[in-house]
């Protein structure tokens, strides 16, 4: 076993995927307990254990610095137990991200998905901007002058 299985109790450890990350929490004996999320059928997996090799899928699993967490490892491990079998995975409000956040701090939260909704929310406002600025200049008759700027004068 590599070296991360001697570390990673009670540790957020996650792998990178092609446009995301997926997360769980160590608990010891080359097991990981995360939420499922879609499988390959794309039906949503309830909070389960697995080992470090199924969680993995063959990729390289990183530990996440946890800082701010609230509960030793040995409570967050008790946590991560406490709800196995859930099976009430979403993918914006209640996601594997969400779960092992929780374990570790108490908080529900996902960077991942906060990330997500400010690129939407950015995105928003910069399509109402556009639009707006369409709109006056479409709406300015092509024979009229554009107004001057301060430094034309």
């Amino acid at each position: 076993m590599n070296k991360l299985a001697e570390n990673y109790f009670g540790k957020h450890i996650y792998i990178k995927k092609s446009w995301y990350t997926h997360h769980g929490i160590g608990v010891g004996d080359g097991k990981v307990i995360h939420y499922a999320g879609y499988l390959g059928d794309w039906e949503a997996g309830p909070v389960s254990v697995v080992s470090l090799e199924e969680f993995s899928e063959g990729m390289e699993i990183y530990i996440r610095d946890d800082d701010a967490r609230t509960y030793d490892p040995m409570e967050a491990v008790k946590r991560a137990f406490s709800r196995i079998g859930e099976d009430g995975y979403s993918l914006w409000g209640n996601n594997c991200e969400h779960f092992v956040e929780w374990c570790i701090s108490g908080k529900h939260e996902s960077t991942q998905v906060q990330k997500v909704g400010f690129g939407l929310l950015s995105s928003a406002v910069l399509l109402v901007f556009a639009a707006v600025a369409s709109y006056w200049y479409l709406d300015t008759p092509l024979d009229e002058e554009l107004p001057k700027r301060r430094s034309d004068n």
